[in-house]
């Protein structure tokens, strides 16, 4: 493994400047390019001019969003949901997704009831659950956020008013929206569990009374813990206040941490004034701490000793999309990446079963954190360590920079945090040379930057093994039998090569148990059985013998002179009844759903792989014959690795058995999941394409291939990016006019509508600033944060102006437009040149007429072009924007999943470097959907054309058999009104009477197909 040099910053650079050529996008990421496919565990590779990979350790994992490292084999389960490449939502593998991963959290939280709001990022989590308070609060009169000193909520504008920092919020504030900030009374001795003081609690509890004092005390930080709650309570009393959020541990204001005596209170506090309370667990949610919710460790509890429940908890980052959670509301919301909230479920399902691994690095890693602070003490002070996060603070504050300035030559990413501290955030791949490695070059760096001494990195790095190679090759097999069986051909080719690999690499004999052959291995099956298990869980020979019986049974061993190495066997469900859960499974009775019986490894052989690669054959075997799903039990935590294979095939948990084992182990529970082996061919649902613009028959294995890395990881894009990445930002503006091709991506329309409003904002004339916004009524924004919904909805936070839709009375729309503009001045006019949620057009004549009474008053205008875009408004043009005459100063375009553009005119383009940005900024694998979308229309307009002409002309032939009232519909999208049978409304999503017509290229082919 090589390390990262001074040449691949310059290879990279060359590469960048492409991007900020004509400022296409602000200048602002690190000076490497990502090889997603090359990262390991630890190590973050990236792209260099030979073509190899060279690395770094990400000791930050992509800012704790990596908890199980680069390419963790359980990720690649995201390759076996045909959602997951589709981004289609209306299905039963979905639906079931999202019960599953809501009965994990209820498990992890103890909540009776667990609503749960999925959002694109953690700031838009927070502005979510912030809106709910704000929509639920008892005082109508109550506008503020009270947060603390030293808190970062995200970079959405309610969010970003609650950030402490700044550099990052003054900016962007708008006058009168402001939040008040509380002193967070900070525990520096770390994070102190102490058992609940019910006098404590009481006293807080008391705080509405008139008669209410705060009591006093001689200890430094109860006495800041009591400044900083009767601070909250002065404020709350006052009713300006309708939530309170705060991190259970400040992460970007310094790793701070406050006790669990201080939360409690705090809670306590709120629920008496009945204000909400939101812990923004976007950063500690999802273990990185000792708990899987860092929350959890404080027992919140009231004087009764009875469980408090957080109003709000807030997840994103290792959840990799953005969750609500709450016990008393939610919001439902589609605009969503299937592909991350299924590898956000992997994640949280491992980082579950690896709780007992993360306890044991924070041990692991606390002796070398203390070592390097006491050798360094002179210039170190204030360790902490808890769970997979740490940090130090330097004694002098400009010591900080000169760490940070040194990081990648030494082969490290690490990031300052407040004004004093280096923080850390580890994932479960770190062995114990990779911790070796991280502290000997920290302690090259100190050296260098304490005394100044001439120190150079190590040689090379811990070498890593070759599993991620194993696991790509696997799954490209996967994918590419997949789309044979799709296409109704055989992978048989594909079956035999997988078996002569198996047996190179392990120059063991692979074989085929079945009822001809099972006598001569039936004593050898016997004798691993006693090998490997106790009594209790060995698996009677009666059941493989059982088995082998069944055509549909899929049963195979590794074996070497004459011993049987590995074992895999899988059957019909109905041939073990009595096993436990089997029978609730509705799919018992089906011969072509299979039950793992076992896969089992000698015991010198376990660790080598033999146990992934039978299993792997074994699942390719059942795609290749036709079986639809492969289901098994594992027990909780004690079978973690093998879980950890069925997830990289795509289980999801359909049942949790509490007590399954009748044995005194710490881990008795069950595991029952389901792997879906077929993918479907003839599901259809058109009116889809905002959200899901790609089908399968999109598909080829070339492009799955070059997919697969940005599909199983997730990296921050306001950091690092590919040149594929860069290469998609430069195609998309490609596609919009030369004026508008100034640029943020973005992971959703929410985000679109806060990066553009802050940008005119932030370029208005210092004597005119307005954040007034104006739009139509009906016209929509999103709903993931208070800016977006108040576009959207009537329930507005900010104010926004709304008036008649030109489609509901022109006249009267453009009148009213013209007063409201010459008698106030607004930030921007928005519209939707497609109205997304109805499917109607505002018409080419009326847009224009709108464009020239905005620009007789000086007001920018923005256009949302979800639904307009993608040849959808006109055929011939790919949004309205690029129509001359129709051009906005400004455009957002969402393109499903957790993808976005905001593109503008340069004069309201900031480009300042990290001022405009968000965490993710996007998802790679997104984008590369929404473009291979756009690329199979653009490669053959003249067939596009004539595909939505049939398909126009069939839908039409259909509905002429039914009572419809109303047809509209133009470029293949539009609505109509009347009555058809049930089975034909499933195709459609219905808006009030409307049925909705909006599909993708795709589903219209399979609509006339079928």
């Amino acid at each position: 493994m090589k390390l990262i040099n001074k040449n691949d910053e310059i290879f990279a650079k060359k590469e960048l400047d492409k991007l900020y050529d004509n400022k296409k996008a602000p200048a602002e990421k690190k000076e490497y390019l990502t090889d997603l496919k090359n990262g390991r565990g630890p190590y973050f590779a990236v792209e260099t001019s030979d073509g190899s990979p060279h690395y770094f350790m990400d000791a930050a994992s992509q800012i704790a969003t990596l908890g199980l490292g680069f390419n963790p084999s359980s990720f690649f389960g995201t390759n076996h949901l045909e959602e997951c490449w589709t981004n289609e939502q209306h299905t039963q593998n979905f639906l079931n997704l999202k019960k599953s991963l809501n009965d994990f959290f209820q498990r992890k939280l103890g909540w009776n009831n667990v609503h749960m709001s999925f959002t694109n990022s953690g700031a838009e989590s927070n502005e979510v659950a912030l809106g709910l308070a704000y929509k639920n609060r008892a005082n109508k009169n109550a506008k503020k956020v009270l947060c603390f000193e030293g808190s970062f909520h995200g970079r959405m504008m309610v969010a970003l008013m609650s950030t402490w920092n700044q550099s990052k919020r003054a900016p962007f504030e708008w006058p009168g929206f402001e939040s008040i900030y509380a002193p967070f009374p900070e525990d520096k001795s770390g994070q102190a569990l102490i058992k609940a003081d019910k006098e404590w609690l009481k006293t807080w509890e008391n705080a509405v009374s008139r008669s209410f004092t705060a009591p006093k005390s001689n200890d430094e930080l109860v006495q800041k813990e009591i400044d900083s709650l009767t601070y909250v309570r002065d404020h709350i009393k006052n009713g300006e206040i309708f939530a309170v959020i705060i991190e259970p541990m400040q992460c970007e204001g310094g790793d701070r941490y406050a006790t669990n005596r201080f939360f409690q209170a705090l809670t306590v506090l709120c629920k008496s004034y009945g204000v909400a309370i939101i812990f923004d667990e976007v950063q500690t949610g999802f273990h990185l701490g000792r708990e899987f919710f860092w929350h959890k460790e404080f027992q919140l509890q009231n004087s009764k000793g009875e469980e408090i429940l957080p109003d709000y908890v807030t997840c994103a980052k290792k959840a990799q999309t953005g969750i609500v959670l709450s016990p008393i509301d939610g919001i439902e919301n589609q605009e969503v990446s299937v592909a991350s909230i299924y590898r956000g479920y992997i994640h949280a399902l491992m980082m579950d079963q690896l709780s007992d691994d993360i306890v044991d690095l924070e041990k692991r890693t606390e002796k070398k954190l203390y070592d390097f602070c006491r050798k360094h003490a002179d210039y170190v002070t204030n360790p902490r360590v808890h769970g997979m996060a740490f940090g130090f603070d330097l004694k002098d504050k400009a010591n900080v920079n000169e760490f940070i300035k040194h990081r990648f030559e030494f082969g490290l990413l690490y990031y300052p945090a407040g004004d004093e501290t280096l923080r850390f955030r580890l994932n479960t791949a770190y062995r114990d040379s990779d911790i070796d490695f991280l502290f000997q070059h920290m302690d090259l760096i100190a050296r260098r930057v304490f005394k100044n001494e001439d120190v150079s990195p190590l040689e090379c790095a811990p070498e890593f093994s070759n599993k991620v190679e194993d696991t790509y090759f696997w799954q490209e097999i996967f994918i590419e039998a997949r789309l044979l069986k799709l296409a109704d051909k055989s992978a048989s080719t594909l079956v035999k090569m997988a078996k002569e690999w198996i047996e190179e690499r392990t120059q063991f004999t692979l074989t085929e148990i079945t009822l001809s052959n099972f006598a001569q291995y039936k004593d050898k099956i016997i004798a691993l059985e006693k090998e490997v298990y106790e009594p209790a869980r060995q698996t009677e020979i009666e059941k493989f013998e059982k088995t082998v019986t069944h055509k549909n049974s899929l049963a195979y061993a590794l074996e070497k002179e004459g011993k049987i190495l590995a074992i895999s066997f899988a059957g019909p469900m109905k041939l073990y009844p009595l096993e436990r859960g089997l029978r609730k499974d509705p799919n018992f009775e089906n011969e072509n759903c299979l039950y793992m019986l076992d896969t089992t490894a000698s015991n010198n052989m376990q660790g080598k792989g033999l146990g992934t690669y039978l299993k792997n054959y074994l699942f390719l075997n059942g795609i290749e014959k036709d079986i639809k799903k492969i289901n098994g039990r594992n027990r909780d935590h004690m079978a973690r690795a093998m879980f950890s294979i069925n997830l990289s095939l795509g289980a999801v948990l359909t049942d949790y058995m509490r007590e399954d084992y009748p044995d005194f182990e710490q881990y008795r529970d069950v595991l029952y999941y389901n792997s879906t082996t077929e993918w479907n061919k003839t599901t259809n649902f058109l009116s889809s394409a905002i959200n899901a613009p790609m089908g399968l028959g999109n598909l080829d294995v070339n492009y799955c291939k070059e997919q697969l890395p940005s599909l199983i990881n997730k990296i921050c894009l306001s950091n690092f990016i590919s040149k594929r990445f860069s290469n998609f930002i430069t195609k998309m503006l490609s596609s919009l006019p030369a004026q508008l091709r100034h640029s943020y991506t973005a992971s959703g329309q929410s985000e679109c509508v806060d990066k553009i409003a802050r940008s005119i904002w932030f370029n208005q004339d210092e004597n005119k600033k307005s954040f007034k916004n104006i739009t139509f009524d009906g016209h929509y924004f999103g709903k993931g944060s208070f800016v977006s919904r108040s576009l959207s909805y009537g329930d507005e936070f900010f104010p926004v102006t709304k008036i008649t839709c030109p489609t509901v009375d022109k006249d009267r729309s453009l009148k009213e437009l013209e007063t409201a503009l010459k008698n106030e001045k607004f930030l921007a006019l928005w519209l939707e040149p497609l109205i997304s949620k109805k499917m109607e057009r505002i018409s080419k004549d009326t847009l224009r007429e709108i464009l020239m009474i905005a620009k007789k008053y000086n007001t920018p205008v923005v256009y949302n072009e979800t639904a307009s875009s993608l040849y959808r408004y006109d055929m011939d043009s790919y949004s309205v924007s690029n129509i001359e005459e129709l051009r906005p100063n400004a455009v957002m375009i969402f393109m499903g999943g957790q993808a976005a553009l905001c593109a503008m005119e340069e004069q309201f383009f900031i480009d300042k470097p990290l001022m405009v940005i968000s965490t993710w900024d996007g998802d790679e694998f997104s984008f590369g959907t929404y473009l291979k979308a756009k690329e199979a229309i653009e490669n053959d307009m003249a067939l596009y054309k004539k595909t939505v002409t049939q398909f126009q002309n069939e839908l039409g032939a259909l509905l002429n058999h039914y009572p419809i009232s109303k047809i509209d519909i133009d470029s293949g999208v539009g609505h109509f009104t009347g009555h058809i049978p049930l089975t034909t409304q499933a195709l459609f999503e219905k808006n009030g009477e409307n049925f909705i017509v909006c599909p993708s290229y795709e589903q219209m082919k399979k609509f006339l197909k079928y």
